[in-house]
């Protein structure tokens, strides 16, 4: 019997390789170099810097780090280069704060994250500062943060994206005020109904697909008056909805789907710092792009996708 260890080993080995012969990380580490040099033609500069820690935390949460492609020094430049920041010093530190989570630097970037918020109760540091704290058994501080956050938030938008996050992680919303309740499980309640109706849909479409099918290879049988046809098999495809937040300052174009500028799918935008959700498929593609319509970074959704996150250079998931 192999064991386990061994049998992880040989995933990430052949991962590697993969990621090795298609090399998935140079592009990733292209953007970083560039966003590096960026930076430092401009100390202080806290786009430059926000560009620049979003680039290499996305190479990092791709394996670049794990595979030697990147560096703790790479990790410790764009940090630095955050820290310098000269304003909106809340967004600088919880793109540092999630930079070094995906490091692996998980109290330096729970202390980032925390920082984010004492600065400016804020998004941009809840959706991956709250299940940290929950790994390291501090509910009560996701509590705390939850209720501080609230105070300083007005629209319907703002309201949902938190009142998600807090939920994911502590399993209720009984925290918030009543009004704020009735507000999340009405958007659930949306959010399902929408699912409920897509994946209807797509059954519908499967089953007809599956009917003329059937209907392409019934043919009469060898006694005559008959007909046969193969086993229909299969289900509808597993739906989940997404919150998407846009944190570059400025609207980005997106696209949905397999590939953009040649293939087929949907360019949309996304708006200066909105949170909005949108239902995908298990495998559905969601990818930033340049106004040439180049793909600039991609996600693909899975079952566990409950983020995912346009910046003004990268994309991720979470």
């Amino acid at each position: 019997m192999i064991a386990l260890s061994s049998c992880a080993s040989l995933v990430t080995s052949y991962a590697d390789a993969v990621a090795a012969a298609y090399d998935v990380d140079g592009p990733f580490v292209e953007r970083v170099a560039a966003a590096r040099a960026a930076a430092k033609a401009a100390p202080g500069d806290t786009a430059a810097a926000l560009a620049f820690g979003r680039a290499v935390d996305q190479a990092v949460q791709v394996g670049a780090l794990q595979r030697g492609k990147l560096t703790a020094a790479d990790i410790d430049d764009a940090a630095g280069a955050l820290d310098a920041a000269s304003d909106d010093r809340s967004q600088a530190l919880a793109v540092k704060g999630n930079l070094l989570l995906s490091a692996g630097r998980v109290d330096d970037g729970v202390a980032a994250l925390e920082a984010s918020l004492a600065d400016k109760p804020n998004l941009w540091a809840t959706p991956r500062l709250f299940p940290a704290l929950i790994t390291q058994g501090k509910a009560d501080r996701v509590l705390t943060h939850c209720r501080a956050v609230r105070k300083a938030i007005r629209t319907d938008e703002e309201r949902l994206a938190l009142l998600g996050d807090c939920h994911a992680a502590l399993g209720d919303s009984t925290w918030a005020s009543k009004e704020d309740q009735q507000l999340f499980a009405a958007a659930q309640a949306q959010a399902n109904a929408r699912a409920a109706a897509e994946r209807a849909a797509w059954d519908e479409q499967r089953a007809q697909e599956r009917a003329a099918l059937d209907a392409s290879f019934s043919k009469p049988n060898g006694s005559g008056g008959g007909t046969a046809s193969p086993a229909a098999s299969g289900g509808g495809a597993a739906t989940v909805s997404v919150q998407i937040r846009c944190t570059c300052g400025k609207t980005v174009p997106v696209f949905y789907g397999d590939k953009p500028k040649y293939g087929s799918g949907t360019r949309s935008s996304c708006s200066s710092n909105s949170v909005s959700s949108k239902t995908f498929g298990v495998g559905d593609m969601m990818w930033l792009i340049d106004d040439s319509e180049n793909g600039l970074g991609s996600v693909s959704v899975s079952s566990a996708t409950r983020t995912i996150e346009v910046g003004c250079t990268s994309i991720s998931a979470r």
